[in-house]
């Protein structure tokens, strides 16, 4: 399956970027995209595979793949604590942390 992003302006809409790697055909995912230090990152939790997938920037396919849920990811966020990035995942049995470094 894969993710698009889209750009719209008053004229027209295209799609700037698509995203490869979800295992899920529904595409029932959770997103976001976020910023570190000036670089762009794009998150989405797939709900076949349980896993969180993260792109870097202008790259099609995942630059990192976090599993450790045992049920489908309800939500992905995102959150800078103490100027720490932190992404967050959710399922319904329990929430998972993450630290970039």
């Amino acid at each position: 399956s894969t993710q698009s992003t889209w750009a719209t302006n008053r004229s027209r809409t295209e799609c700037v970027q698509q995203y490869s790697g979800h295992k899920c055909e529904a595409v029932l995912s959770r997103t976001k995209l976020f910023s570190i230090d000036g670089r762009t990152f794009f998150a989405s939790g797939d709900e076949a595979s349980h896993q969180c997938f993260i792109w870097s920037g202008s790259k099609s396919t995942p630059q990192q793949t976090l599993t450790a849920h045992t049920s489908p990811i309800l939500d992905v966020q995102f959150s800078l604590q103490n100027s720490v990035p932190l992404l967050a995942t959710a399922s319904e049995s329990n929430i998972q942390m993450y630290r970039f470094e």
